[in-house]
């Protein structure tokens, strides 16, 4: 897992990640993910999607409306749905 992407403001830091996925039939591939801790937590969703745009629009929104860690997971799952 390598950051890619980091910023922090008054309400948390948030990270955006990238990892090598290998499979026998797609070979390899980049995975992006996401973190979020301030100072009781942190939350990390390391497999959010392949597509680097949409988890890079995410992250920046994630940042744009101070979301904090405790939210990441509910806030991933309607991205994915």
């Amino acid at each position: 897992m390598k950051i890619i992407a980091s910023e922090t403001n008054s309400s948390a830091s948030y990270n955006m990640m990238r990892s090598e996925l290998k499979d026998k039939d797609i070979g390899e591939e980049y995975v992006y993910g996401i973190s979020i801790s301030d100072d009781q937590n942190m939350v990390a969703v390391e497999d959010i999607s392949c597509d680097y745009i949409a988890v890079k629009k995410l992250f920046e929104l994630m940042i744009e409306e101070q979301l904090y860690p405790e939210h990441l997971y509910d806030v991933v799952e309607d991205f994915l749905s």
